[in-house]
């Protein structure tokens, strides 16, 4: 999978490095059997990277299904918990929109007093299916997508991180590291569908050694909100 829809950020080689996103690609398959295409067209997936994950480990991903949701776990076979999630089967509903200009400078650097707010310069880019879809061949529920061209959620999450990169600098000495991500589905996106992701900081907070924000990402189809992430990160060493 590339870290970045394609018209985006140029995504470059990972190595051994296997992203978050695609962690959440290989959870999506317990939303379809559970739900149907129907959480494909309007499910939400919630997930939390706990360690790295790279190429060569021995993992397990479990799943527990409560009465309206379904908590999933990815596990190596030392017992380390790489990632977990929490599927649910929606409606779901969009972020309202701020309708403020972009901020500027653009991009900003990786401080929190510039960070505070910050509206994001919007990022359009196309969803072709026979390329946007090639990394799903691996999961067990791929037909569902194929068979549809509908955009996956975790390359949604993927172009959430695009639009984070074009706006902050952090070449600039600074870091980012993603914590976590949800995607909410509104409804599917369709092979050929021209996209817009749109959004601004929420949140900033510290915890004991590392800086966080959060960031609610819109991503839209002429003009009508499609999916909705809000992803959180860490993007510097905490200040004593």
């Amino acid at each position: 999978m590339a870290q970045y829809p394609v018209g985006t950020c140029e995504s470059s080689d990972l190595g051994d490095h296997i992203m978050g996103v695609v962690a959440l690609a290989w959870c999506t398959d317990d939303g379809i059997d559970r739900w149907g295409e129907s959480w494909a067209r309007h499910g939400s997936i919630d997930m939390r990277f706990r360690a790295q994950l790279i190429a060569g480990l021995d993992l397990t991903i479990t799943t527990e299904r409560g009465p309206k949701s379904s908590d999933v776990i990815v596990r190596g076979s030392d017992g380390t918990t790489f990632a977990t999630g929490v599927l649910r089967p929606g409606p779901t509903a969009p972020f309202t929109s701020s309708r403020r200009p972009p901020s500027e400078p653009h991009p900003v650097p990786p401080v929190a007093e510039l960070l505070d707010s910050y509206q994001f310069h919007p990022i359009g880019f196309d969803h072709v299916a026979e390329r946007d879809l090639r990394f799903t061949e691996g999961l067990e529920r791929a037909d569902s997508w194929s068979r549809n061209g509908w955009a996956h959620p975790a390359w949604l999450a993927s172009a959430a991180n695009a639009i984070i990169r074009h706006n902050v600098a952090f070449e600039d000495g600074g870091y980012w590291v993603q914590a976590g991500v949800t995607v909410d589905l509104h409804r599917p996106i369709q092979d050929g569908a021209r996209l817009v992701a749109a959004g601004q900081v929420n949140e900033l907070f510290q915890r004991s050694t590392h800086r966080f924000m959060v960031c609610d990402v819109s991503i839209c189809e002429d003009g009508a909100p499609a999916a909705s992430i809000r992803s959180t990160s860490v993007f510097g060493s905490a200040i004593a």
